[in-house]
């Protein structure tokens, strides 16, 4: 019984120790339940918080001042483990930093060392009848594991035995990654990050040799992978030694072995390659690629680097970048960008060139851009209905972000650009990709030279191209500029580097568009070459642009480029002696010239001296003369209202230009001198209001243009097809019956008279020949055909009246363009008067702006109502409805002004002064008749018997206002009345002789008696 006893005391205290030490292990577990729980948050730092509390509660486990036992942490460790194959939340992420951490705190225990590996295989292997879920996590936890063993240097000590243990873990990791391609993937990332971590703490070469034995050993040296590690190794760590009868020279990309490596590069992602060349099928994926491989961006990385720092691989057969340029060529842009590449290639291809676009030089870059990428570019962000459009549009995105932060690589971007030539990148892409590369590289003051030079070269280029190639290059660089240029002119204040771009712009358009080149053929002649008249274009376009602006700032801007121009043709020596001295003229006085602001007529002389250096440029020999009217007129110190009228004629002449830029300029010079507008300056502007809209007024007028303008200007009033032209104003054939009848009445007096003056052409034309072959036929028509004939002249007599004869022909030939040569048909005539009469409405159009503008800025001017009788007729007479409502629209403006600020003086007598008074060359009452005499003429309507009836109110008003201003007002203003109740009376009989019911029933009478009694009542 004693014995019995005994046991059952000795059984109880064994069951009450067993059962303390349980309640221990669970209480523990329950302290520890938390903190597993929190690893596994979403929030960051919730985990790194949790860690630090596990960590903390390792060491107090075994107390202060002492290493905590790998026995007590154990099952910490494995519980970690165990936590990396859970997808719960962020699990792998928290029990990651936790596990490296424990490591690293327990990292000098030797039970540690030894059996960390088991450990993790135990805890990591998945039971037989797992599914294919919970082994991936399985998986995915020993590989997470296997790398926190790394990142916590846990076998990296130096001693032999930790070298055998970390062998062993890079064989663990290896069998492990053989079981899927995408843990292939993972374990070639993690070996180039252990190569990192062991060159930062200068590990021994055999740890290096260590990782390339066993891809050797596990074959997988000749993949994307094995690639990327050997790589890695050699550049950072020359002096480990590599395997030999892998690689050639141990350089995957030495000459004989780059194929090699570009078909090993070019495989499917887990593809490898055994000894015996078959292929392991086994772990090819079946799932589509999303994202390229690492060892890309290992191995261009790599590639790409300067030679001093790639020539670490032994024995380089090629330079680094003409090796970089072969496997570019071979490995992505033949591979990812062919033709008959899937969407699945080229979209590797195009997070390829992302993923190196940042970090590139400019030789890579170069190379980067290839043709058959740039083609799939353009290609896929044409049209939103293309597969890999959005993926296009990012990469475009990329380019433009990388050249807005490294400008310095604009220019390589667009040499590859620009060489475009089916049509221009932009245009293809239906992008605004090379506008914008542009625009970075000349706002960054460091890069705009080495921009502008790529311009050039890309200009200059051409000239090796078929000519319709050459042509549509220049005009894809040209506008590429202009649009440049016109996102910087909306916006010139706010940025200095905008001024920058448009002056770098507008300096390398005009060297371009007036400098002789190599390919200039007539050297006499500039803008004779495709490359000048596109460049020409262009830059006019700038000005143009710029002009339209009207700011203070955008005509400096014009001025200074002027200026430049007028020096930049002053020193070529083609021009001839006369054109260069006066180009050096307008250099030296538009130096004199200063900002006036626009309250003085002298600011229009900037304006002037622009136009005139344009039109040298253009034609010098037609502008001479120009230039000798502004040469008298400049140098006069007060220039009077003679000089004031030569200026107006001159700006008039240039608003007949074809240009936009001439339009444009003439106009606004036109408001600066506006106020000095003169009687006789301000009939010029009438007379063209009044010319017939057809053929023989668009001859009238070209022959009414004043002196000095020569043929360049007056031609253009005739010119059909306008450059940068305005729209035209339409033509309402229903009104236009008037015209109709007035052209055909005069077509056959014009006609007779043009058969005369052919006929006397020709007759001087015979009597020269005759004279020249010593004939007697001289327009005699009586003479025979073979009198006098030249059949007794030699063949030296003949030889010798040959240049002569050719001078006769050509001058014969030359003369009288205008005049058709044979008889025109019905069809051609018609269109020859449909032009001119589009024509004359355009230059009337830009007419009645320059007058829309003085009536607006000097509505009182003594010279204002000259203006009342020529529009009025503007009103009935002409062909087109928006001329004759504009026309009607500026009459209403200008009297609705003129009563607000004052009206015009009503002039009675016409005084002569010596002063630069400006002062009016009709009397009031001459005036008033005009508009009376309009309104009986015919054909009659209500819009223009009411204006007539407006206008001759507001000259009533204007004769009473001036009236009250004399010393015996009542008096004056009695005769007056008196006079005008007699002109309205005289107006009444006249109407009533022509039987002109129509006027006799308008409102012309009764709104005068009206006005007359209101009159009355306030005297």
């Amino acid at each position: 019984m004693s014995n019995k006893r005994k046991l059952d005391s000795q059984n109880e205290d064994h069951a009450r120790s067993n059962s303390k030490r349980l309640r221990a292990l669970h209480d523990e577990k329950l302290i520890l339940a938390p903190v597993f729980e929190d690893l596994a948050s979403d929030a960051e730092e919730v985990r790194l918080d949790t860690a630090l509390t596990l960590i903390q509660m390792c060491k107090d486990n075994s107390g202060s001042g002492k290493e905590p036992s790998y026995a007590s942490a154990e099952p910490t460790i494995a519980r970690l483990v165990r936590g990396l194959c859970s997808s719960r939340k962020s699990a792998r992420h928290g029990f990651f930093i936790a596990l490296v951490e424990v490591l690293r705190l327990f990292k000098t225990s030797s039970e540690l060392k030894q059996g960390c590996l088991d450990l993790v295989q135990d805890n990591t292997t998945p039971s037989d009848g797992s599914t294919g879920q919970e082994r991936r996590n399985y998986l995915l936890g020993r590989m997470s594991a296997f790398t926190a063993i790394i990142h916590s240097k846990l076998f990296f000590n130096g001693s032999e035995a930790q070298s055998a243990r970390f062998e062993s873990l890079v064989k663990s990791m290896a069998e492990c990654s053989t079981q899927s391609p995408w843990l292939l993937e993972q374990f070639g990332t993690i070996l180039c990050q252990t190569i990192e971590v062991l060159v930062a703490d200068r590990a021994p070469s055999r740890w290096f040799e260590i990782l390339t034995k066993v891809l050797v050993e596990q074959n997988l040296a000749k993949t994307p992978i094995g690639i990327a590690v050997w790589v890695q190794i050699a550049s950072k760590a020359p002096s480990a030694k590599l395997p030999k009868n892998v690689w050639k020279h141990r350089d995957p990309f030495c000459g004989s072995e780059l194929q090699n490596s570009i078909a090993v590069m070019k495989r499917s992602r887990g593809q490898t390659t055994s000894e015996n060349g078959l292929d392991t099928s086994s772990l090819m994926s079946g799932a589509r690629q999303v994202l390229p491989s690492f060892a890309w961006q290992v191995v261009i990385k790599h590639l790409s680097a300067p030679i001093s720092a790639a020539g670490a691989c032994q024995n380089t057969n090629k330079p680094g970048e003409k090796r970089f340029l072969n496997f570019w060529n071979e490995a992505v842009d033949k591979n990812f960008f062919s033709d008959l590449a899937s969407h699945e290639k080229r979209q590797l291809g195009f997070k390829i060139f992302q993923s190196q676009l940042k970090s590139s030089n400019g030789h890579t870059l170069r190379s980067m851009l290839s043709p058959n990428l740039i083609n799939c570019l353009a290609n896929q962000s044409a049209r939103p209905d293309r597969y890999l459009h959005a993926t296009a549009q990012h990469v475009l995105k990329s380019l433009i972000d990388s050249a807005h932060d490294r400008p310095q690589q604009c220019s390589v971007m667009l040499d590859v650009l620009l060489c475009d030539v089916t049509g221009g990148f932009d245009e293809r892409s239906c992008s605004r990709t090379v506008e914008s590369i542009l625009l970075c590289g000349l706002s960054d003051s460091n890069s705009t030279d080495d921009v502008l030079r790529s311009l050039t070269r890309n200009f200059d280029d051409c000239i090796n191209l078929p000519a319709p190639d050459a042509l549509k290059k220049r005009r894809m660089i040209a506008n590429t500029l202009t649009s440049v240029v016109r996102r910087c002119v909306d916006q010139l204040n706010e940025e200095p580097w905008q001024q920058r771009c448009v002056k770098a712009c507008l300096d390398f358009l005009s060297t371009k568009a007036y400098e002789p080149h190599i390919e200039s053929t007539k050297v006499n002649s500039p803008g004779t070459t495709p490359g000048e008249s596109v460049a020409q274009e262009a830059f006019v376009n700038f000005l143009a642009n710029i002009a339209s602006k009207g700011a203070e700032n955008h005509q400096n801007i014009i001025t200074n480029t002027c200026k430049d121009l007028c020096s930049l043709l002053a020193s070529h020596e083609h021009r001839s002696e006369r054109s260069r001295e006066a180009l050096r003229w307008c250099q030296t006085n538009m130096a004199k010239l200063t900002s006036t602001g626009d309250a003085t007529p002298l600011a229009v002389y900037p304006f002037l001296f622009s136009l005139v250096i344009l039109s040298l440029a253009e034609d010098p020999e037609e502008s001479l003369t120009t230039l000798e009217d502004l040469k008298e007129v400049f140098m006069k110190q007060e220039p009077d209202q003679e000089d004031f009228d030569v200026m107006i004629d001159m700006l008039l002449s240039y608003t007949s230009h074809s240009s936009i830029l001439y339009r444009r300029l003439a106009m606004q010079g036109f408001q600066r001198i506006s106020p000095r507008l003169g009687s006789n300056g301000l009939q010029t502007l009438l007379d063209v209001l009044g010319k017939r809209e057809n053929l023989s007024g668009k001859q009238d007028l070209e022959q009414e243009v004043p002196d000095g303008e020569g043929s360049d200007h007056s031609s253009a009033v005739g010119d059909s097809v306008e450059r940068n032209t305005e729209p035209h104003i339409e033509i309402d054939s229903s009104d236009s019956d008037v015209e109709e009848a007035s052209a055909s009445s005069v077509s056959s007096p014009d006609s007779k008279a043009e058969e005369d003056d052919d006929t006397t052409e020709l007759d001087d034309f015979n009597r020269a020949l005759a004279a020249t072959l010593r004939t007697s036929n001289k327009a005699d028509p009586d003479a025979g055909s073979d009198s006098n004939s030249d059949s007794s002249m030699d063949d030296e007599q003949m030889l010798a009246i040959e240049p002569q004869l050719a001078e006769m022909f050509r001058e014969r030939l030359a003369k009288d363009d205008n005049v058709p040569r044979r008889k025109q048909s019905g069809g051609e005539k018609k269109r020859a008067q449909a032009a001119a009469r589009r024509d004359i409405l355009d230059f009337k159009n830009r007419v009645l702006d320059m007058l829309e503008t003085y009536l607006t800025r000097s509505p009182g001017a003594t010279t204002a109502l000259q203006v009342a009788a020529p529009m009025l007729r503007l009103v009935r007479t002409t062909g087109s409805t928006q001329l004759r409502d504009k026309t009607a629209r500026v009459l209403r403006s200008w009297m609705e002004k003129a009563r607000k600020r004052g009206v015009p003086a009503f002039v009675t007598k016409i005084q002569s002064t010596e002063s630069n008074d400006v002062l009016a060359a009709i009397t009031g009452w001459d005036i008033l008749d005009g508009v009376h005499d309009e309104t009986l003429a015919l054909p009659f309507s209500y819009l223009h018997s009411h204006l007539c009836s407006s206008v001759s109110l507001f000259i009533c008003r204007c004769a009473v206002k001036s009236a009250e201003q004399e010393a015996d007002k009542d008096a004056a203003v009695r005769k007056r009345m008196k006079r005008l109740v007699k002109r309205y009376d005289e107006t009444k009989d006249e109407a009533r002789n022509q039987d002109r019911h129509q006027i006799l029933e308008s409102s012309f009478w009764r709104e005068f008696e009206a006005w007359r009694a209101e009159v009355s009542k306030s005297r």
